[in-house]
């Protein structure tokens, strides 16, 4: 199995100036989400910034509360990739859905980190997994990252 670091691909992205900032858009929507809230505006959003899951992240758990606090999504399904099905393919998908909403469902916003070997179905997917889960464990320690939109290091 072949897999592909989640941390390097988000390492990646805070090395680059755009990326960096486009990386910032869930905390700029957050904070204007408030604003237009603290101004007795009741609007009704739809974005990852203003849903209930996110909201109950940010104000009950403590999460998501440095700008450059990274929010994604994993995804994993099978996948028939012969005509005839005889091979059964497992694929994870992260995508980040700290992007900003124009460009979090295009393909700059995903990440494959691995795909199962056919031709059979995994008999314990978590077991394939296990890459991924230890960069997240890795993560959750906080990790030293260059952000090129502020030319310094910071602590993810």
């Amino acid at each position: 199995m072949l897999t592909f670091s989640i941390l390097t691909w988000i390492e990646a992205f805070f090395a680059n100036v755009e990326s960096s900032m486009r990386l910032r858009q869930r905390d700029a929507t957050l904070q204007v989400i408030q604003l237009v809230k603290a101004a007795g505006k009741n609007q009704t959003f739809s974005d990852f910034s203003d849903s209930i899951v996110h909201q109950s992240h940010y104000m009950d758990k403590g999460l998501f509360k440095e700008p450059r606090d990274i929010a994604f999504a994993l995804s994993t399904d099978g996948a028939q990739l012969t005509l005839k099905k005889q091979s059964n393919t497992w694929i994870v998908i992260i995508q980040l859905l700290s992007m900003p909403g124009d460009s979090r469902y295009k393909s700059d916003a995903y990440w494959i980190p691995l795909a199962t070997p056919g031709p059979n179905a995994p008999g314990d997917i978590e077991s394939f997994l296990w890459p991924v889960f230890a960069d997240l464990a890795k993560a959750s320690e906080g990790i030293w990252m260059w952000d090129a939109a502020k030319s310094s290091y910071f602590v993810l």
